[in-house]
């Protein structure tokens, strides 16, 4: 794993598992929900993301069989982490037990915030948990402190954003439904282009959906209509976060130089944006 050959990690962490099959004692118990776990990375890495569900499931049963906190804390962060790259955020609640098992993670991740405090990622994965609890007032102050920790912290802005337009009844649960479906789900492009358009006919000024109905016309290889719906959503988009992915989506999207040059102008040097768009906007402006 150390030299990135996690194809052939995960074919000697598979056989050292099947050698181990019915080993019992404190050695079987220290080191099989280590393998597990690192199997569950190894498919992970491997891009074999569903996969490494069961491995991590099991690495975090065992984890819990054994009290073991800081197993629990790893692997259950392991696990909303794959779910969320499936597009399952919502059904991650069901896979760990509904919404107690969300209020479960919520207490773990707590628990990882007050061992570490300054460590962004258990307030940041906190947040989540209570946007599925459908406590978003919660999650809020949990993005905050995340942003404070690590500015800009992987979605941080744009889901502090969500949670709060959530928290003053701006947007319904199911529109929150519909946009993680939308960001991260694993369906094909037509889809996600019927659900993103029936949505927008709801919510026709919600920004982020027109970033994700240029997405699905984009992977359907209709620039031009992608183009029209990044446009659309800078049309309403006021969110910096949102704002600057709309900027780079349309940068890639449009035909007009003069364009592309003004949009990614303002992605580069938009206060509060998209960390990730910013960098990829001036590496962009940099590149003949």
């Amino acid at each position: 794993m150390g030299q990135s050959r996690f194809g052939d990690a995960r074919q000697v962490l598979s056989g050292a598992l099947a050698q181990a099959r019915g080993l019992t004692g404190p050695g079987a118990d220290r080191l099989l929900p280590i393998t597990y776990g690192k199997l569950g990375e190894c498919c992970f890495q491997v891009g074999d993301v569903a996969a490494a569900v069961e491995p991590t499931t099991t690495a975090l049963r065992l984890c819990e069989e054994q009290r073991d906190v800081e197993g629990v804390l790893a692997y259950l962060g392991n696990l909303f982490e794959i779910y969320r790259y499936l597009g399952q955020a919502a059904p991650a609640g069901e896979q760990l037990g509904g919404q107690g098992r969300h209020a479960e993670a919520h207490a773990a991740f707590r628990e990882a915030a007050r061992l570490d405090p300054y460590d962004p990622h258990p307030r940041y994965l906190s947040g989540l948990a209570l946007l599925h609890l459908g406590r978003p007032a919660e999650a809020v102050a949990e993005y905050e402190v995340t942003e404070r920790l690590g500015p800009g912290w992987f979605n941080c802005r744009a889901d502090l954003w969500l949670a709060r337009e959530l928290a003053r009844d701006a947007l319904d649960r199911e529109l929150f439904r519909v946009l993680y479906f939308l960001e991260d789900a694993p369906a094909q492009a037509e889809e996600k282009v019927r659900t993103a358009e029936a949505a927008l006919r709801r919510a026709p000024r919600l920004a982020p959906l027109h970033l994700f109905h240029g997405r699905g016309l984009g992977a359907l290889g209709d620039a031009a209509a992608a183009a029209t719906a990044y446009r659309d959503g800078l049309a309403c988009a006021t969110e910096p976060d949102v704002r600057s992915r709309l900027l780079v989506a349309l940068s890639a999207a449009s035909r007009s130089e003069r364009e592309r040059a003004a949009v990614l102008a303002e992605a580069a040097s938009m206060p509060g944006g998209n960390l990730i768009a910013a960098a990829m906007a001036t590496v962009a402006l940099r590149t003949p």
